[in-house]
């Protein structure tokens, strides 16, 4: 199958990403109808797929309204105890902000089928959080699992617990995340929610942290928090570490908006799925039925031998949209490929005589009999022994006709002189009939 546009993506209202993914049909299928299937996903991370937050801790997270523009980490208007999001009795800092926001995406993605999460603390060094009270080192829970049943979620707990200190380095942070995600499935989809305040030291050459998240496929959505921070500009290191891994890079000036943010990024707040339409070849869309996790199929019709462009549009309610498309090969009855025919051997030959001859009518002749209908294997087949035996007869007729004459000279002891000029004429005329036989063969069979 080659990909035109495949996913096709779009953008709904509320700044959210609309994906759309056609899975079937493939090359090979047959000419007339087809099952099409595939799924659309509301949000920028999907359905299916494992999340790990990885979350800056450093120094100067522990700053508060005056410096970074903190304060209302949990958006009721006021900047009070309830804005101590880690409980260190200092409100309103950009860490506060920072948990606040993963907290509320956290929440967002408990409505995703199949979401893991994990999650990654980084200042100077990096280290993966334990996110389940199990025993040993659990690097994934789900967003809602209380294992600990104490009415808060596992996840919740630990990034609650996070303090600020040290300094700022994306590589540890990079390499942290990619440890984590090594034990998940890889034909899950993995994305990191990287979160920071400031520029931190980051590599991109081969080997590095940021180049083996690449390699594995991860996909690296970036959030600058606050005024002091590098921002999401060209060249950043956040909007870098976004760029190579296919992610985006969010710029929040004021950390009191990433709960929302966040929680958009989700899809906690997404426009519903209206409609999912199909057409084929340019043809009139039809309506494809899909489920609440936005599986869709449908069988088209108008598949044609050769390439077939199909075309799946996704509609939201709020009228926003999102397109993919693929164009697949059909194989001709039996799964015979479509080919150009052979030239017919007769066409051949005089084609070639056409380009030796100087004379255009000539060649124009020839270009008219080469379109003819071209010779089969089996008809060629019996053209050819044909000719073959009718030389053979011939050769033999002559031998025979030889042998014979000699013998009657012989017998009759008469030393008569030969008249060679007879017997080359018989030769030659026994030869004529075996060529003539040979052409009436290959004319029947060439115009077959």
């Amino acid at each position: 199958m080659r990909a035109a546009s495949n996913p096709g993506t779009g953008t709904t209202t509320t700044g959210q990403t609309i994906e759309v993914v056609i899975n079937t049909p493939v090359d090979g299928l047959a000419p007339g109808s087809t099952l099409v299937t595939g799924k659309v996903s509301i949000g920028l991370l999907g359905t299916n797929l494992n999340v790990v937050y990885v979350i800056d801790v450093s120094g100067s997270t522990s700053s508060g309204a005056a410096t970074s523009g903190a304060g209302d980490c949990n958006g009721d208007g006021a900047v009070n105890s309830d804005d101590d999001i880690n409980r260190n009795g200092r409100p309103g800092q950009v860490i506060d902000c920072e948990i606040a926001g993963v907290l509320a995406l956290n929440n967002a993605l408990k409505a995703r089928p199949g979401a893991e999460v994990g999650a990654v603390a980084f200042a100077s060094t990096a280290r993966a959080l334990d996110v389940n009270p199990g025993a040993g080192q659990q690097d994934f829970t789900t967003p809602g699992a209380d294992n600990d049943a104490d009415g808060v979620p596992d996840l919740e707990t630990v990034v609650r617990a996070l303090r600020s200190g040290g300094g700022t380095n994306f590589d540890a942070a990079l390499s942290s995340m990619n440890q984590v995600f090594s034990g998940q499935p890889a034909s899950q989809k993995r994305v990191g929610v990287f979160l920071s305040d400031g520029a931190g030291r980051l590599t991109t050459g081969s080997g590095s942290p940021l180049a083996d998240a690449v390699n594995a496929g991860i996909v690296v959505n970036t959030v600058a928090v606050g005024t002091g921070s590098a921002g999401c500009l060209p060249g950043s290191g956040l909007r870098t570490i976004a760029d190579m891994t296919g992610g985006t890079c969010t710029d929040i000036q004021d950390p009191s908006q990433l709960p929302a943010a966040l929680a958009n990024l989700g899809g906690g707040a997404a426009p519903g799925l209206q409609k999912v339409q199909i057409s084929v070849n340019g043809g009139a869309p039809i309506d494809a039925t899909f489920d609440s996790l936005g599986n869709f199929q449908a069988t088209v019709t108008g598949i044609i031998v050769g390439a077939n462009r199909i075309v799946v549009t996704a509609t939201t309610d709020d009228a926003s949209t999102a397109t993919a498309d693929v164009t697949v090969n059909a194989l001709a009855v039996g799964g015979v490929p479509v080919a150009r025919s052979l030239p017919s051997v007769r066409g051949v030959l005089l084609s070639k005589v056409g380009r030796q001859s100087s004379s255009a009518g000539r060649a124009s002749s020839a270009k008219t009999v080469a379109g003819e209908l071209p010779v089969t294997g089996r008809s060629f087949s019996v053209l050819l022994w044909s000719g073959l035996l009718l030389i053979l007869a011939g050769g033999a007729m002559v031998v025979l006709t030889s042998r014979r004459r000699a013998a009657d000279l012989t017998a009759s002891a008469e030393l008569q002189p030969v008249d060679c000029a007879t017997t080359n004429r018989r030769t030659e005329n026994i030869l004529l009939i075996a060529a003539l036989g040979g052409g009436l063969v290959a004319h029947r069979y060439s115009r077959r």
